[in-house]
C-alpha cells in the first residue's frame, strides 16, 4: 500500500507491490517519507515515498562507482557440500553539467542536463537441502521405516477398523501407480546422508538503470524539466533439480516526466506535470 514517487510523478508497481523505476542513488537529489497528514498532492493507504532525481549546474560534476563480491573471499557454507558460487557486481557512473554548444549556444544559467547509468551482475548459488526417497524406496522398499500398511486392505468389525501391513514392508511393483513413475524421473537420487539431495542452484541477475534529465530556465517565473528513466532486468534461476530446468523473468520499465512551475507572485505558485509509465513482467 506504499505509494511511490519519482519527481512528483507515480511509478507505483500495482501487482506486487513496489516500484517500476529503480533509480541509482548517485542519481538522487533528495527523498521524504510521510506516512499521514497527506496534503492534496499525495495519495495512498500507506506510507508515501517521495524521491527526486538531480539536475545539472553551471560547472561540469561526474562520479564513477564499482562495488564488488566475490566468492573468493568467502567461506563454504555449513551445510554445502561444494562452495557456492558468488559473483556481483555493481557499476557505474553520473555526469551533469550545462548545455554547451561551442561557437552556438551557451547554456549556463539556463539549460543544464544531467545523466546517470548503472549496471549491476550478479550470480549467486543459494544452498538447498532437499529430502528426497533413496533407491529402494523408489522400488517401494520401505523396510526398517515405520510400517507401510495397504490402504485397499482397511475393513471395518464393530465399528474398529483394521488394516494390513504391506509384507517386508514393501509395496508391490504392481501397486506403484503410473503417476508416481512419471514424477520419480524428476526427483534426484540422494547425494548427502539420511536421503538429502543438497544442492547449489545459480541465480544470475543482470539489470540497467539510466536516467537522463534536462532542466531549462525559461525565465525567472517559468521553470521546466524532462526527464526519461529506464529500468531493465532479467534474472534466470535453476531449480534445486537439475532435471527441472530453469526459469527466466525479464520486466523492462521506464518513465517519462515533464513539469512546467510557474511562480505568479509571491503567493502563488503552479506545478503542471504530465508522466507516462509503462513495465511488464515476463516470465519464461
Amino acid at each position: 500500500q506504499t505509494r511511490f514517487l519519482l519527481d512528483g510523478v507515480d511509478i507505483t508497481e500495482e501487482h506486487q507491490g513496489g516500484t517500476w523505476i529503480q533509480t541509482s542513488v548517485d542519481a538522487l537529489q533528495e527523498f521524504s517519507v510521510q506516512q499521514n497528514a497527506y496534503s492534496a498532492e499525495f495519495h495512498g493507504a500507506g506510507a508515501t515515498f517521495n524521491v527526486t532525481t538531480k539536475s545539472g549546474g553551471n560547472a561540469f560534476h561526474g562520479s564513477v562507482f564499482e562495488f564488488m563480491r566475490d566468492d573468493a573471499f568467502d567461506s563454504k557454507n555449513f551445510f554445502a557440500v561444494n562452495k557456492e558460487k558468488l559473483e556481483r557486481n555493481q557499476f557505474g557512473g553520473t555526469l551533469g553539467g550545462p548545455v554547451m554548444i561551442p561557437g552556438m549556444y551557451d547554456g549556463r544559467n539556463k539549460t543544464f542536463f544531467f545523466a546517470s547509468y548503472e549496471g549491476h551482475r550478479r550470480q549467486q548459488g543459494i544452498v538447498d537441502v532437499s529430502n528426497v526417497p533413496s533407491a529402494a524406496q523408489r522400488q517401494g522398499n520401505f523396510s526398517g521405516l515405520a510400517p507401510i500398511f495397504d490402504p485397499l486392505s482397511t475393513t471395518t468389525v464393530g465399528g474398529v477398523a483394521t488394516r494390513t501391513q504391506f509384507a517386508n514392508n514393501q509395496i508391490p511393483a504392481n501397486r506403484i501407480s503410473p503417476q508416481a513413475q512419471f514424477f520419480l524421473q524428476y526427483i534426484p537420487l540422494p547425494n548427502a546422508p539420511n536421503n538429502q539431495y543438497v544442492s547449489n542452484p545459480i541465480t544470475s541477475f543482470n539489470a540497467d538503470q539510466l536516467t537522463l534529465r534536462l532542466d531549462q530556465e525559461i525565465s525567472s517565473q517559468h521553470r521546466f524539466f524532462a526527464r526519461y528513466s529506464k529500468h531493465a532486468n532479467q534474472e534466470d534461476r535453476e531449480d534445486r533439480w537439475d532435471t527441472l530446468g530453469s526459469t527466466r523473468l525479464e520486466g523492462p520499465a521506464f518513465n517519462v516526466a515533464l513539469s512546467l512551475t510557474s511562480n505568479f507572485g509571491s503567493s502563488l505558485v503552479h506545478e503542471l506535470r504530465f508522466s507516462r509509465m509503462y513495465g511488464e513482467y515476463r516470465s519464461t
